[in-house]
């Protein structure tokens, strides 16, 4: 009996901390979670209709441009904890999006003019065919290309931190 009353306080405890932590905004990602959906959920305050969506565009464009979807999540999360409005960078190169989108400085053929990369589903299409483009430009090195993706002083920093939350999605 003493146990199973344990057990129940410890299940509470956990569930009243993932609460806690899901009300905070923190942009760390949870320890334990049962599938891709609710690590997306709990890392970014989203609700699941939003989180189901953004998640189905991760894949589809993962699958397409051939690149990891962990990484692509894990950009995300770096970038934007999922905002879709998040803007970043300076004023003459704005970043855009949820995966954090440079035109200035990615958009090297003009491809991203009147393409509205403001929509998530865009934006997360351009943030993968850009990891695709880094990855042939560091010839399969992932962690080159990740660098490469984030562009500023601190890039070894920020491909140990997206690995990081790549790392902690769960295998499903």
């Amino acid at each position: 009996m003493k146990l199973v009353i344990v057990k129940w306080i410890v299940a509470a405890a956990s569930f009243l901390l993932m609460i806690a932590f899901s009300q905070t905004g923190h942009t760390r990602p949870p320890r334990r979670a049962m599938n891709e959906l609710q690590w997306i959920m709990l890392s970014s305050n989203l609700d699941e209709k939003t989180a189901r969506t953004y998640l189905s565009y991760i894949n589809d464009s993962a699958s397409y441009h051939g690149v990891d979807k962990r990484l692509l999540l894990g950009i995300a999360l770096k970038e934007s904890t999922f905002k879709r409005t998040a803007r970043g960078c300076s004023s003459k190169k704005p970043c855009i999006g949820l995966m954090q989108v440079m035109v200035g400085i990615h958009d090297h053929r003009g491809r991203f003019r009147n393409l509205g990369i403001n929509h998530p589903k865009r934006n997360i299409d351009l943030g993968a065919s850009i990891l695709r483009y880094e990855l042939e430009k560091c010839a399969g090195n992932v962690r080159c290309a990740v660098e490469q993706y984030n562009r500023s002083r601190n890039k070894r920093r920020y491909a140990t931190i997206v690995f990081r939350y790549a790392n902690s999605i769960p295998r499903v």
